[in-house]
């Protein structure tokens, strides 16, 4: 019996898309969160099939939930929605794993995509995930104001900070600035956290439009 957990702090978008798929399935067993905080907590004693969810959402958002996923469950569908323009993000997730759905949404178009995701065969095996670079990028167009803490093994660490959704510095071992955020964004399977705010000493050494350094990130993994 599949589990679907749907957060988003929408009630009333949350029970349209509750009915849009219940209508297609009423043997899917749904939980519903109204912020991110619900959803983990949900995830830490259920494992779902699918999550669905919102990136604003109060106390604990949208991109904690995909760093949670990420990091704990990257083998799980998720679909996002957002109101933030997509079409670069789109082209570049694994469609079994990550969608991402523009405000205003049809729901039983969320439906049916959902249906066809639940009943699709995937290899428990898979590692998937939002990419670094693309969960850069969703935190970008939130306008967020965090901090991201990057790790894979074999490298240093890095930092990256963004400041009302721009980049404005990173740190990676002796690199600071631009070199550092691609060096850390081009790792092939790195694991992230992000904790909202920064800190006193962060200063702005990236002036580069984040826009061009994803295109110098994604011109690194065209040749890998």
């Amino acid at each position: 019996m599949p589990h679907v957990l749907i957060a988003d702090d929408d009630r009333i978008l949350r029970k349209r898309i509750v009915r849009a798929i219940t209508d297609q399935n009423a043997g899917i067993v749904i939980h519903e969160a109204d912020n991110g905080e619900e959803a983990i907590n949900l995830m830490k004693g259920q494992a779902m099939d699918l999550v669905i969810t919102d990136i604003r959402m109060p106390k604990v958002s949208g991109l904690m939930l995909l760093a949670f996923l990420n990091a704990f469950a990257p083998a799980v569908p998720c679909f996002v929605i957002t109101a933030y323009g997509t079409a670069r993000l789109k082209s570049k997730m694994p469609p079994d794993l990550i969608r991402f759905y523009d405000k205003p949404i049809n729901a039983g178009e969320l439906a049916v995509s959902a249906m066809a995701v639940l009943s699709r065969q995937r290899d428990p095996n898979t590692c998937g995930g939002i990419q670094l670079p693309d969960f850069v990028n969703v935190a970008a167009k939130a306008q967020a104001t965090a901090t991201l803490t990057v790790t894979q093994e074999g490298h240093p660490p890095c930092k990256l900070f963004l400041k009302g959704g721009e980049l404005i510095d990173a740190v990676m071992a002796d690199e600071r600035g631009e070199a550092a955020a691609i060096r850390a964004m081009s790792l092939p399977s790195p694991n992230y956290a992000i904790d909202f705010g920064l800190p006193g000493n962060v200063e702005r050494t990236i002036t580069t439009p984040l826009a061009q350094l994803l295109r110098t990130v994604s011109e690194c993994f065209d040749k890998t």
